[in-house]
C-alpha cells in the first residue's frame, strides 16, 4: 500500500499522476493494481474489498486452469478410448442392471451396435447369447462387489459367437460405473479345440494299435502256428487255418485303411461343389463288397459337398448296411426335406445300442472295425450336417443326414 507514490524511491515512472496505490498478489497468475490520483485515497474498507476480490479472482483463475487441464486430459482419454483396437464400453448399473453409456469404434465394429442408438440399453440384451444370461448376471454381481474382474466369456458378435477375455475397470470417482474391455481370443480357443481333437485322435490311434490291431494279429499268429503244426505232422494243410489267417489280415487291412482315413480327415480343407447324390451313391456301391445285396437309388437332388468326403460317408454307410443287414439286404439312398438318407431292410439296430454306434471301436459284426460310422459322423460334422440313426421303413436301420445345402438342379 502506498499513500503517495511520488515519495517512493523505486517508482517505475517518475512522471506518473498516480498518488495512492494498492498492489495485491494473484497467486501464480500475477498481481492486481488499484490506483488513484488523490493522496491517501484508500482506507481499510477498500483494502478489505480488494483482498476479497483478489482471493476470488485467484480461485477463478485456478478453476479455469484446472478445467482446461481436465478438458485436455479428457480429450487425451477420449482419443485413447477411440484408438484402442479392442472393444471397450462404459457401463453404469441402473436398477442392478448394467446399462451401456458409451463405447468405442472397435465395439461398434465387433458387436454391430451403433453406440448412439444403443446407449441406455442393457448390455446383456445387446451382446450376451440367450444361453449365457445367467452366467452374465453372476459376472454382474461380482463386478458390483469386486469392481475389478477378469473372466473368459462368450458373446454375440456381428459375425456370430465369439470368445473374449473380459476385464472390468472401475471408472474413477464413479461408484456404479465401469469400463468393460473385450480382448478377442476366438482364434486361440479354436486352436485349443483343435489340439483337444488331435489329442483325442492320438488316443484313438493308440487304442486301435494296442487293442484293435493286436487282436487280429494274434489271430493271424494262431493260424500260422496251426499251419506250422500241420506241416510238421502229416503234411496236409487244413484250409480252415489259412482262412483264419486271411480273415485276420483282411481285418487288419481294413483297420489300417480306416485309421488312415481318420488321420487324413483331420484338418482337411473342404472343396464343396454341386454333386449328384445318385451318381456318387452308385459309384460307392461299385467300391464296396456288397455280395448279394441290392442298391435302390431314389435320390434326385444335387448337394453341395466335397466329393471325396461325401464318397467316404456313403461308402461307410453302405458298408455298414451290408455288414449288418445280411447278404440279401436292400440298401436305399433317397432324399429328405433338407438332406438325404441311407436305409436298409435288415434287422435294424436296437434303440438301446443306438447311442453307441458312433463310438470308436463299436461293432456288432465279427469282422467290423468300429470306425466306419465314426468316419461318417466326422464327414457330416465337417460339412456342418447332422447325422442321426432312426428306424427304417421295413424294420432296418436308417441314417439321415440333415442340414445339407442343395442345388436346385435335379441330379
Amino acid at each position: 500500500m502506498f499513500e503517495d507514490v511520488s515519495t517512493a524511491d523505486d517508482r517505475f515512472n517518475p512522471e506518473t499522476n498516480v498518488r495512492s496505490e494498492m498492489i495485491l498478489p494473484l497467486g501464480d497468475y500475477g498481481v492486481l493494481l488499484a490506483g488513484s490520483t488523490a493522496v491517501s485515497k484508500f482506507d481499510g474498507a477498500d483494502v478489505s474489498l480488494m483482498k476479497t476480490l483478489t482471493t476470488t479472482a485467484t480461485a477463478a483463475l485456478e478453476q479455469i486452469e484446472r478445467t482446461e487441464a481436465l478438458g485436455l486430459e479428457r480429450h487425451r482419454l477420449r482419443t485413447l478410448f477411440e484408438m484402442v483396437p479392442e472393444p471397450i464400453i462404459r457401463v453404469k448399473f441402473e436398477d442392478d442392471r448394467p446399462v451401456l453409456r458409451d463405447g468405442n469404434p472397435a465395439f461398434e465394429e465387433t458387436f454391430g451396435h451403433d453406440v448412439e442408438d444403443a446407449a441406455g440399453e442393457p448390455v446383456n440384451d445387446l451382446i450376451v447369447p440367450p444361453d449365457r444370461q445367467r452366467a452374465a448376471e453372476r459376472i454382474d454381481d461380482r463386478i458390483r462387489s469386486d469392481r475389478t474382474l477378469g473372466r473368459e466369456v462368450r458373446r454375440q458378435t456381428d459375425d456370430g459367437l465369439g470368445d473374449f477375455l473380459f476385464r472390468s475397470v472401475p471408472v474413477p470417482g464413479e461408484r456404479d460405473e465401469y469400463f468393460g474391455i473385450y480382448v478377442d481370443i476366438s482364434e486361440l480357443k479354436r486352436y485349443e479345440r483343435r489340439l483337444e481333437e488331435q489329442n483325442e485322435r492320438l488316443e484313438m490311434f493308440a487304442g486301435a494299435v494296442s487293442h484293435d490291431l493286436r487282436n487280429p494279429l494274434m489271430v493271424a499268429q494262431s493260424g500260422v502256428e496251426m499251419v506250422q503244426q500241420q506241416l510238421e505232422g502229416d503234411g496236409d494243410l487244413n484250409d480252415d487255418a489259412l482262412d483264419i489267417v486271411a480273415r485276420a489280415h483282411d481285418r487288419m487291412d481294413q483297420l489300417v485303411d480306416d485309421l488312415l482315413t481318420l488321420a487324413r480327415h483331420n484338418g482337411q480343407t473342404l472343396d464343396p461343389e454341386p454333386i449328384s447324390l445318385a451318381d456318387v451313391g452308385r459309384a460307392c456301391w461299385e467300391t464296396v463288397k456288397t455280395d448279394g445285396a441290392t442298391l435302390d437309388v431314389e435320390a434326385t437332388m444335387r448337394v453341395r459337398a466335397d466329393e471325396s468326403q461325401l464318397k467316404q460317408l456313403l461308402e461307410n454307410l453302405v458298408r455298414n448296411a451290408v455288414d449288418h443287414g445280411g447278404t440279401d439286404v436292400t440298401v436305399t439312398i433317397g432324399d429328405i426335406a433338407d438332406g438325404f438318407y441311407v436305409e436298409d431292410d435288415g434287422t435294424g439296430i436296437p434303440p438301446a445300442e443306438r447311442e453307441q454306434v458312433f463310438e470308436r471301436g463299436y461293432s456288432t459284426a465279427d469282422d467290423g472295425t468300429g470306425f466306419g460310422l465314426v468316419i461318417a459322423d466326422q464327414v457330416a460334422d465337417a460339412h456342418g450336417w447332422d447325422l442321426r440313426l432312426t428306424d427304417g421303413a421295413d424294420g432296418g436301420a436308417r441314417f439321415e443326414v440333415s442340414g445339407v445345402e442343395t442345388d436346385p438342379t435335379e441330379g
